[in-house]
């Protein structure tokens, strides 16, 4: 059988599971670049989650991962409680669960988390050759100076940037302006274009973030920070230096922060 034989014979096969994933799950299978081998793998995979996930039955995580023992905190010595923190990750990595941290939690609080809180999780008892279920503890136990924080730093170090992409990613649907009028994001990417069009060979020497507070009754959050860059002007050639305070004025809706209002050196929406 020549190579070309067995490519044919592939492609066929998978056209049969496409259509068996269609028929039998309702899934609509686009085309891809994949070779054969790699996308009759892939298929496999996708089979096997399905016919699982159809008949699935939920169990807790601590079942799903054969009930491992374990001390109460306060029975762990404070030299003991990291190494077991990570033989419970290990056991959980084995049995095809990961969790992860994003910022930093204290050994005291993320081992309290995983026995009293992320032991009781349900989730689908499926278990998929090279699947793992992922999750992460700030979903559970969100870090919002963290994340203020990191958007902040995020939306700027995009915006002095050469990339022209998801400008307003981190930004809420509707952003107040300086005067008091509300535009929304389309508006918005349209003043970050034309403030990137007006410059090029942006350089951000410092951000330094000074102050932030958040209420979650309120949903309201402010960053204040100090910003430092430089870039050219496009029209005259002339290397401008921006430096001064700036705010972010954030909103908390549907579990996340997002950038409402927009004050820094050189641009105030």
């Amino acid at each position: 059988m020549t190579e070309d034989t067995d490519e044919e014979s592939l492609a066929a096969n998978n056209l049969l599971k496409k259509i068996k994933l269609q028929n039998e799950f309702g899934m609509e299978m686009s085309e891809t670049s994949l070779p054969p081998e790699a996308e009759s793998a892939w298929l496999d995979y996708i089979i096997s989650f399905e016919e699982q996930h159809k008949n699935a039955q939920n169990t807790t995580i601590y079942d799903f991962i054969g009930k491992p023992d374990f001390k109460p905190l306060e029975q762990i010595l404070p030299n003991n409680l990291e190494n077991e923190i990570e033989r419970l990750l290990e056991i959980m990595y084995q049995n095809q669960i990961s969790l992860d941290t994003i910022s930093e939690v204290a050994p005291e609080a993320f081992y309290r988390f995983i026995t009293e809180e992320f032991f009781q999780e349900e989730i689908s008892d499926i278990r998929v050759e090279g699947m793992m279920h992922c999750f992460t503890y700030e979903n559970y136990h969100p870090n919002h100076d963290y994340d203020l924080r990191r958007y902040t730093q995020e939306f700027l170090s995009r915006l002095l940037s050469e990339d022209r992409e998801y400008l307003t990613a981190e930004l809420y649907p509707q952003v107040t302006k300086a005067n008091g009028q509300v535009i929304d994001n389309q508006e918005v990417e349209k003043i970050l274009l034309a403030f990137k069009d007006a410059h090029k060979h942006f350089k951000l020497n410092d951000l330094t973030i000074n102050h932030l507070e958040f209420s979650l009754a309120e949903g309201k959050a402010h960053t204040l920070f100090t910003l430092d860059y430089e870039a050219q002007n496009t029209f005259s050639g002339e290397q401008v230096h921006y430096v001064g305070e700036g705010r972010f004025d954030s909103t908390y809706d549907f579990g996340y922060w997002y950038i409402a209002q927009i004050r820094l050196p050189g641009l105030v929406i």
